[in-house]
């Protein structure tokens, strides 16, 4: 494990640009343990990490620290324009649409490059 699970909470918050308070109206989980996990005063249950990582839409083992994919295993999830943007440019959401477009056409460029050879 490379992370420890209130690492990854906040960094799939800050993704989802999701507060606290978002996060406690979404899981049903009280804003308190929501700030503990955050500090790493606690770790979330079976259960409540279930509820974390769907509101979070990431995988409950990414959640927990293990070195797997942060995104569920889903093949038809499109990503978010701000999940792209974080992942590329390490949060900086000023770039722009244009900027954003281009990425997208080179990532399929790549992709139809692979299914031809």
């Amino acid at each position: 494990m490379n992370e420890r699970f209130c690492d990854r909470l906040v960094k799939a918050m800050n993704i989802r640009d999701m507060k606290p308070t978002d996060l406690s109206q979404k899981t049903g989980i009280d804003k308190g343990s929501i700030s503990h996990y955050m500090k790493g005063s606690y770790k979330a249950k079976d259960t409540t990490l279930t509820k974390l990582a769907e509101a979070l839409n990431v995988d409950e083992a990414w959640l927990m620290g293990y070195d797997v994919p942060m995104a569920k295993n889903n093949p038809n999830q499109v990503i978010s324009d701000d999940v792209l943007k974080f992942a590329l440019f390490g949060g900086d959401k000023e770039i722009t649409d244009a900027q954003l477009e281009e990425v997208k056409r080179f990532a399929k460029f790549v992709k139809e490059r692979e299914n031809n050879e």
